[in-house]
Parts: C-alpha cells; sequence; structure tokens
C-alpha cells in the first residue's frame, strides 16, 4: 500500500535509497526515496513486525535490504521496504538506533532487549541477530 507523498525538495548529494521511519496517523511504516529525495512515498509496515513508533531505519546500498527500529520491535525488508518481516533473534527490544556499516556489512540494532541494554548484530538484514549485553 503506497502513497504518493509530494516533495519539493531534492537532495541530489544522497546516492543510496533513502528510508525514514514515519505514520499517517492511521497506520506506521516507512517513507521512501528512490531518487535522494525528489519524490517519497510512504509505505505502510502492517502489523508484521508489531510496530508501534517506527524509531529508525538503516539500508545496503548493495542490495535491497532495509532493517527498521520501531518502539516495540524490529523488522527487515528483502525487497526495499515493499514487504516486512520480524527479525530473527529480537525479542522485546526498545529500538533507539538502528546501523548499516557497508565496510563490515554488518546490520545492528541497539536498544533495550528484555529490559537490558544492547546491541544486536547481523551480518544479514534476514539473519538472526546475535544480541550482545552492553
Amino acid at each position: 500500500m503506497t502513497n504518493q507523498v509530494t516533495n519539493n525538495i531534492f537532495f541530489p548529494h544522497l546516492a543510496a535509497d533513502l528510508y525514514v521511519p514515519a505514520s499517517n496517523g492511521n497506520t506506521v511504516g516507512v517513507i521512501e526515496s528512490k531518487n535522494g529525495g525528489e519524490t517519497l512515498d510512504y509505505v505502510e509496515n502492517g502489523d508484521v513486525i508489531n510496530v508501534a513508533i517506527p524509531m529508525a531505519t538503516a539500508a545496503s546500498a548493495s542490495d535491497n535490504s532495509v532493517v527498521v527500529g520501531v518502539f516495540l520491535g524490529a523488522g527487515f525488508s528483502l525487497d526495499a521496504g515493499i514487504s516486512w518481516q520480524p527479525l530473527g533473534g529480537i525479542q522485546e527490544v526498545i529500538t533507539q538506533d538502528v546501523k548499516y556499516q557497508s565496510s563490515s556489512g554488518l546490520y545492528s540494532v541497539t536498544g533495550v532487549f528484555l529490559n537490558k541494554p544492547a546491541v544486536a548484530v547481523s551480518a544479514s538484514a534476514s539473519n538472526n541477530f546475535t544480541v550482545i549485553e552492553v
């Protein structure tokens, strides 16, 4: 379910796709751009990943994988945000941030996992994440 969002701002310095957590007031999802912000689309996440309040996203520039962290969970997409699944290995997380490091190819989700501060790391958006308490 995609809704076109009008935008008059263009970011020519953005070479990669852009994903921003968002809500339209009725659903939660991501606002995505495939052209540096020239056009934006709102893509619903639905309730597949127990979304409540979207917090952060990270995407790989080399493929179509995206990880989104939400207030009460985290999820991934392998098709540039068209469909979403819950992240494996992550339970009861309050997400604080999501990052993708291109040099190592690692995704990370930081937050509170089972009431303890931790970071979850994976070499793939679709693989189980390893949670490391900090």
